[in-house]
């Protein structure tokens, strides 16, 4: 989670206008409600910065299936009708970093864009089993195994941001990154930003 925090940072300080736009959504927010657990459910435009740095920077980059078939899979490549065999009992390994940064998943898929998981409404769209993303988009997997702490860490993530959103602004400083320039260590299933991010807060004036 905290390097999902850092690269969210690092999304927020190259994004003020993001920023200020999620900062007003918190400060709406809690006119009427209290800071807990319902955020889940609420903050669309948070939740779809959330979602798309998510999708740039899954916390783990591959992961392995959880199944053992018990017959061969034939998978027919729709690009050209080809089909290829894959043996039972062999375990997959899904390029999760490859599969979000597609362009035929998403458009322009290297760059960052606030406002992809929301609808022309602006209200959240469908991440369940049954919607757009249900497979492209997979930062805790899929399935019946998927991770077990997703609701959890959406929630903190939520919960950090709006509190840190209504007490301070994020700042850059001569050593924060540009997007282009974030160096990142990839390690056997993780990503983490090589030399952490910086910036700088000042207090939210009423």
């Amino acid at each position: 989670m905290s390097a999902s925090l850092a690269f969210i940072t690092h999304i927020l300080l190259n994004n003020n206008h993001i920023t200020q736009q999620l900062a007003k959504e918190v400060e709406e927010f809690v006119q009427n409600n209290d800071l807990d657990y319902s955020v889940e459910n609420n903050l669309p435009v948070m939740d779809s910065v959330i979602n798309e740095t998510l999708r740039l920077y899954p916390p783990q980059t591959t992961f392995i299936s959880r199944c053992n078939p018990t017959q061969d899979f034939v998978y027919e490549d729709p690009s050209d009708g080809k089909h290829y065999t894959i043996p039972k009992g062999i375990q997959i390994q899904v390029a999760l970093y490859q599969i979000h940064r597609d362009d035929n998943n998403y458009p322009n898929a290297n760059h960052f864009n606030a406002y992809r998981f929301t609808d022309r409404s602006g209200n959240r769209v469908n991440m369940g089993t049954n919607g757009e993303y249900s497979v492209k988009w997979q930062p805790f997997g899929r399935g019946g195994r998927d991770c077990i702490g997703k609701t959890y860490a959406r929630i903190v993530l939520k919960l950090i941001l709006s509190n840190l959103l209504l007490k301070f602004r994020l700042n850059t400083t001569e050593n924060t990154a540009r997007d282009r320039d974030l160096e990142i260590v990839y390690k056997t299933a993780t990503m983490t930003p090589k030399h952490g991010i910086y910036g700088s807060v000042s207090a939210q004036l009423p």
